[in-house]
């Protein structure tokens, strides 16, 4: 939560599979991901390749995986997005929960 709130005044949109760490904020998710569930997942309503199109739609400002995190860095595409447009700043030690902010808005905030 500390790093959210960290750059929560330079924040438009937040890409997470738990809406709940953006909403306790006050900050706002696409709205193709308000709701991530097994079901979404599992039926393909929600594929990796919706992912990436709503990263490259709304290039939100920061990323948080708590849920799915295992399946999210085990998609190619995804992760090679976010490792090229996003800096880590934040991992739990059995890396099960992540957060990444876009690589020039950690340059902004140390320049305020």
């Amino acid at each position: 939560m500390q790093m959210i709130l960290k750059y929560k005044s330079l924040t438009n949109w937040v890409f997470t599979d738990n809406p709940m760490y953006a909403f306790y904020n006050d900050l706002i998710v696409p709205p193709e991901i308000a709701v991530i569930s097994y079901k979404r997942i599992n039926s393909g309503d929600l594929t990796f390749t919706k992912m990436l199109a709503i990263l490259n739609k709304y290039h939100p400002e920061q990323v948080i995986l708590t849920r799915w995190t295992t399946q999210i860095k085990s998609e190619k595409s995804l992760m090679d997005y976010i490792n090229a447009n996003y800096s880590i700043t934040y991992t739990n030690s059995i890396k099960t929960e992540e957060h990444y902010v876009l690589k020039n808005l950690s340059k902004v905030l140390n320049h305020l």
